[in-house]
């Protein structure tokens, strides 16, 4: 929730009308509709801050967004505020997967970089946590181990907190074989048969996300949507374009209340 309320912050003025709804979604961490509202506007006006958000929204559903952010790195026109965003979010991407040295690289330059003195002590914290693995990576960048440790001193324990690795989720047993024919089918048969499912996010990650939120009991949110496929397909409500090809938005969220409480 800090994240998406700090972006609005840091946007201002500026956000236009069409892109209020996406950093809205975003703030509640929404993040299969932000992605979806994020692609809607995407089609008409190429927006950084809305390919962040899109990129981010993929990150936090376990999709792969790295590219997305590593454009933004690289593109000269992106403005440096949100540059420092992608920045950060690619380095930590990078630093969860594994790839320490290039998590490292992108992490330092959203702390050198940033303007915006939470990202500032976001990618520091980071940053720390980082060459704690590595050590070694600090004899590539002279002074900044000096920085880090002045920017410590502003550090609390929530940042902290907030800055070290996620626990890794247990999956369990029973969604086991579910989980493993999703990965087999995003793997080696999706890539062959091309995107042929009529709704956004497709099937496959959509059972992808209910099986990470809900568990087992997300396997009846899979059920209902196989089940619901033909209805919304002819309904033709909420149409977008995703990569060139016509479809319809369905995010998870919008038939979890059942799971709820």
């Amino acid at each position: 929730m800090m994240l998406g309320a700090l972006l609005l912050v840091i946007s201002g003025a500026s956000i236009a009308s069409g892109s209020t709804l996406a950093h809205e979604l975003f703030e509640e961490e929404n993040w299969s509709t932000c992605r979806i509202e994020c692609a809607r506007h995407l089609q008409s006006a190429s927006d950084a801050e809305i390919r962040l958000l899109h990129a981010i929204c993929g990150l936090r559903l376990g999709l792969e967004a790295t590219d997305q952010l590593h454009a933004l790195c690289e593109d000269g026109a992106t403005p440096p505020r949100i540059q420092a965003w992608a920045h950060y979010e690619l380095g930590r991407a990078l630093w969860l997967s594994g790839k320490t040295a290039m998590a490292f690289a992108h992490l330092k330059q959203s702390f050198l970089t940033a303007d915006d003195i939470k990202l500032h002590q976001r990618a520091g914290c980071t940053l720390d946590l980082v060459v704690k693995e590595k050590p070694a990576l600090l004899n590539t960048a002279p002074g900044l181990e000096s920085l880090l440790l002045t920017s410590r001193k502003m550090w609390d324990r929530a940042l902290r907190r907030e800055g070290q690795k996620p626990a890794k989720q247990k999956k369990g047993i029973l969604t086991a074989p579910a989980r493993g024919m999703i990965t087999l089918y995003q793997a080696q048969i999706a890539p062959a048969i091309g995107s042929r499912c009529s709704l956004h996010p497709s099937c496959s990650h959509y059972a992808s996300e209910a099986l990470q939120k809900h568990g087992v009991v997300g396997l009846g949110a899979i059920g209902d949507r196989f089940i619901r496929e033909p209805s919304v397909v002819s309904a033709q409500d909420k149409p977008i374009i995703i990569n060139g090809h016509g479809k319809y938005a369905d995010p998870l969220s919008d038939h979890v209340n059942w799971m709820k409480p």
